[in-house]
């Protein structure tokens, strides 16, 4: 049976990475670092936090889309800022001071990097890993990203050493010129950690919109050389990451992709109104997630701490699906009787027994006891490739559930011992 795909797509902020400092700290902090007695003494962080929300809701209603506009002719992201910037500061400087013109730069500088946000250093190399077929029981693995903001979201994770395609989405121009998708087309670097960028900014709509989770489909092709994405709907798990239910959960089921939800920093509020089912992952044995959601997707949703916890889940989905990787040697093999599946690096046999005699002896073998756990285990085999004696698992648990292994202490060294769960 041909293995499954995964388009794996995660929120920005608040998931992949999150703000260091409240923004009004922020913003005072380099005021007063970089120019002093620039703000009034009475100035404290409440007042700047009020005076920003106020321009910054003030700047989206006269220019909405951080200033972007499809035809080329909106003020772009940095003068958005800019004046964001400016109106936020203008009503709290002390008397008779100016906005020094570097202030503005200073700080959109640091909100597009790693000087303004924070990530678990756990989170490139898991994203890194992922992409390796030994790792997930995916064919292929595409990651990306959708999430409601400006375009400094590929710079912030390149700041923290995740390697990221230059792909974005992108419409068309007045004129017919295409940016993003066209632009980039065959010059992508390989291999990439997060390959492409679907930012509300890009498309023109914000999630919960199914339509932001269809131009994300767009790009896939362009990734793997799909003839269209509607190959998507074949043989490809969509699943989304993040971590606020009204944007990220609702558009995702929208958009007929599977949703897990953080619950680490995010509230849950409404997930049991918009879902039928709701999944703890922790409690859930890793498998594919058309296996744990249901093909097609019906309003199940998985939550999780956060990001990492995600991925360390996903990794365990490879570990289980060693021996459906192992050939058809385990799918054609009778199960009526207590199996044995041996590893040896990566590869796999399968020894029928119903003796814990026949099992001894193929400790003379090489087979180490000793280094067997005292309780029954699960099929745990892909991170077992390094080990230079071979272990015995049980195969049937999670394969049929029809026996099992158990190990009991005798005469102080391990001894196996088969049993029949019929």
């Amino acid at each position: 049976m041909a293995r499954r795909n995964l388009l794996l797509a995660f929120d920005a902020f608040g998931t992949l990475f999150r703000i260091k400092q409240p923004i009004e700290r922020q913003y005072g902090d380099v005021a007063r670092q970089h120019f002093p007695g620039l703000l009034a003494p009475s100035i404290d962080d409440a007042q700047l936090r009020a005076s920003f929300r106020h321009a910054f809701k003030a700047q989206a209603r006269a220019h909405p889309n951080y200033g972007h506009k499809p035809n080329g002719d909106g003020m772009g992201a940095t003068a958005w800022w800019t004046q964001v910037i400016h109106n936020t500061f203008e009503p709290l400087l002390r008397k008779g001071a100016t906005q020094p013109p570097v202030l503005a730069p200073l700080l959109l500088a640091r909100f597009a990097s790693s000087e303004g946000y924070a990530i678990d250093p756990r989170l490139p190399g898991l994203l890194r890993a992922i992409k390796d077929k030994r790792v997930t029981p995916y064919e292929r693995v595409v990651v990306g990203v959708i999430t409601n903001s400006d375009d400094r979201v590929p710079g912030i994770l390149s700041s923290f050493g995740v390697n990221v395609s230059p792909l974005r989405y992108s419409r068309p121009r007045s004129t017919g010129e295409m940016t993003g998708t066209q632009a980039t087309k065959g010059v992508l670097p390989l291999p990439c950690d997060i390959d492409f960028h679907c930012m509300s900014y890009d498309v023109g709509v914000e999630k919960p919109d199914p339509a932001i989770f269809r131009a994300a489909e767009s790009l896939v092709p362009e990734v793997v050389g799909l003839e269209s994405e509607a190959d998507l709907h074949k043989d490809w798990d969509r699943v989304y990451v993040g971590d606020e239910a009204g944007k990220d959960l609702v558009g995702a089921q929208a958009a007929g992709w599977y949703p897990v939800l953080l619950t680490g920093h995010g509230s849950t509020e409404g997930v049991a109104l918009n879902s039928k089912a709701v999944l703890g992952l922790s409690e859930q044995k890793p498998q594919l997630f058309s296996d744990l959601f249901g093909l097609p997707a019906n309003k199940v949703v998985a939550l999780t701490e956060n990001a990492v916890t995600f991925l360390q889940w996903l990794q365990r989905t490879g570990e289980q699906d060693e021996p459906r990787r192992a050939g058809s040697a385990i799918e054609a093999a009778e199960l009526d009787a207590p199996v044995v599946l041996i590893v040896r690096g990566m590869t796999f046999a399968l020894i029928r027994t119903d003796s814990p005699e026949q099992l001894a002896r193929l400790s003379s073998k090489g087979l180490d006891l000793d280094e067997l756990p005292t309780r029954a285990v699960e099929i745990r085999c892909g991170r077992w490739t390094h080990q230079p004696y071979l272990r015995v698992i049980s195969s049937i648990d999670n394969v049929k559930k029809q026996s099992k292994i158990q190990y009991a202490h005798s005469t102080g060294r391990r001894q196996a011992r088969l049993t029949s769960s019929r």
